[in-house]
């Protein structure tokens, strides 16, 4: 549609010996101007987001705007603003507008139109393409679930171990990620940076001592100011135990020991297999220092055989068996003290009578 305007008015006489005056007008057209329809926010929505179609026309001012949805030449919508909320996935259908005013030009010619229309999640990424190119504005149902995982993934986790939780969310570029966990009247409360709990970006370290037994957490990963981008994930309970205590046990198991005998001890944890084991003794220094592989101390898994020479009195020893890179994963056993005699300080002594 054209609008006519005047371009000039220039009087001329209309004869010479006429005292009237005639006018020329020169008349041009010009197109309207065209209404510009945006979306926001751009790309897939989500069930519990509403969408919001501006309506924007840079020439001239005091437009009303008018809201049109599919062939309908009937408004569903006016007003004096340009912006127009839909809030349920039931309004879905095509949408334009345009302006009207009071003076010249009228009315704007009709803006795109945009199509808001209810999908399945797996096609948000095609949806968000469509409407860049002003094609489709989609809503993608249901907001996408993140799984959280839990690092070390055993089960249970030692006393003394940290943990990290990783929440992972697809598609997950520009989302920024929240944590909470469950306190002790069952609500969820988001967890903060802190001494104990270290947040970077999709992941939550939680220092050894605050790690608790039975300790729930949860996450969402959202898109920047829009919260309904994200359910909650499923919540993950922390299983944490004390470590097992190993059993040392002596072989031979008499007592005493004596002078130039050999000692094997084993050391025996019944949970978690595929243990490795170490051994310390005590020095006169009162430190634990690990008895390592030598010509006296034969390791073999979870047996060390001390040979006859280096087997002393008083000599103590422990041993801890630890799941591979958890150095938490054991406690020490009990010390044993071995009790070495020399045998001839017990030989039975004989008594030999002379008769004269």
């Amino acid at each position: 549609m054209q609008g006519l305007f005047i371009q000039s008015l220039t009087a001329t006489e209309s004869s010479p010996n006429s005292d009237q005056l005639g006018f020329c007008v020169r008349l041009w057209s010009q197109d309207p101007p065209r209404a510009t329809l945006t979306v926001e926010p751009e790309g897939p929505l989500f069930t519990g987001e509403s969408v919001t179609l501006k309506c924007e026309i840079q020439s001239y001012s005091n437009w009303r705007y008018q809201w049109y949805k599919g062939s309908s030449g009937t408004a569903v919508s006016q007003s004096q603003t340009h912006a127009f909320t839909i809030r349920s996935a039931a309004d879905q259908g095509r949408y334009w507008c345009r302006g009207e005013r009071d003076n010249r030009p009228r009315s704007s010619q009709n803006s795109r139109t945009v199509t808001l229309t209810v999908e399945v999640v797996f096609v948000a990424q095609f949806l968000l393409a469509l409407s860049v190119l002003g094609l489709v504005h989609g809503w993608a149902g249901t907001p996408p679930k993140p799984t959280l995982t839990v690092e070390p993934r055993w089960s249970p986790l030692f006393t003394g171990e940290s943990v990290t939780l990783t929440c992972e969310i697809n598609p997950h570029v520009g989302r920024t990620y929240q944590f909470s966990k469950q306190s002790e009247h069952s609500e969820w409360t988001a967890v903060s940076p802190s001494e104990y709990h270290t947040v970077n970006g999709n992941t939550l370290t939680i220092r050894e001592d605050a790690v608790f037994n039975g300790d729930q957490y949860r996450c969402r990963g959202e898109i920047p100011n829009r919260p309904a981008s994200s359910q909650d994930s499923d919540s993950v309970t922390l299983t944490v135990e004390d470590p097992p205590k190993p059993t040392l046990t002596v072989e031979p198991k008499w007592s005493p020991l004596f002078t130039g005998e050999s000692v094997t001890l084993k050391c025996v944890i019944n949970t978690h297999s595929g243990r490795t084991y170490q051994w310390y003794k005590l020095y006169y220094t009162n430190e634990w220092n690990e008895v390592s592989q030598s010509e006296y101390h034969t390791v073999n898994g979870g047996t060390l055989t001390i040979k006859g020479d280096p087997v002393i009195s008083g000599d103590q020893y422990c041993c801890r068996g630890e799941i591979p890179n958890r150095p938490k994963s054991s406690q020490n056993s009990d010390s044993f003290t071995l009790t070495v005699e020399d045998m001839y300080d017990v030989m039975p002594t004989r008594t030999t009578t002379l008769y004269v």
